[in-house]
């Protein structure tokens, strides 16, 4: 009889283990996922403000060359003043008009790299926060096939309890008999 207690305690001590195992499976991968997703929703954030930053840097560093620009269009003038030429000049109007088109494609140059460079640290916080989605719901598919596996394990290690849909316990003369239900799918 005590074999019996103990060998009860046993394959209940089992049957906990095997179910703590299957749950603790299902609960680290949804949090795995979880994780990463929070990870790429953290890098995301991360990539917007630093987005912002570098498109405030290439707003001032637009505005550096601006009054560089106008410095140098101001000692133009000077310099020309100083040689005789009269600012309305078709000379000095040329010199002029075509260091103010340098000047403004180099500001506007300063503010397209700047956007450029924001645009691909945004893209790159979108694909962080894609992928932290994607293995959530990878982690989601993950916690079902350790689920379903569990599942498994479990009818094979310890049954179902006699409740076996492909046979039927029968008992009879002593012992008990298994008998083989007809199958749906031998027509």
């Amino acid at each position: 009889m005590a074999l019996k207690a103990g060998s009860f305690v046993m394959a209940n001590g089992m049957k906990a283990a095997s179910l703590a195992s299957t749950g603790l499976g299902v609960l680290g991968a949804l949090r795995q996922g979880s994780a990463e997703a929070a990870a790429g929703n953290a890098t995301a954030a991360s990539a917007y403000q630093a987005a912002g930053q570098q498109r405030a840097v290439s707003q001032r560093e637009a505005e550096r060359q601006r009054i560089d620009n106008r410095r140098l269009m101001s000692r133009q003038r000077t310099v020309m003043a100083a040689n005789g030429f009269d600012s309305t000049d078709a000379t000095s109007r040329a010199i002029v008009g075509e260091t103010a088109k340098e000047a403004t494609l180099q500001e506007l140059l300063e503010l397209a790299k700047g956007e450029d460079a924001a645009r691909m640290t945004e893209y790159s916080g979108q694909l962080a926060q894609y992928a932290g989605q994607a293995a959530k719901a990878a982690s989601r598919l993950s916690a079902g096939a350790r689920l379903i596996s569990g599942a498994l394990s479990w009818r094979d290690r310890f049954g179902d309890g006699g409740k076996d849909s492909k046979a039927l316990m029968a008992k009879g003369g002593g012992g008990y008999v298994a008998t083989v239900s007809p199958s749906r799918h031998s027509r």
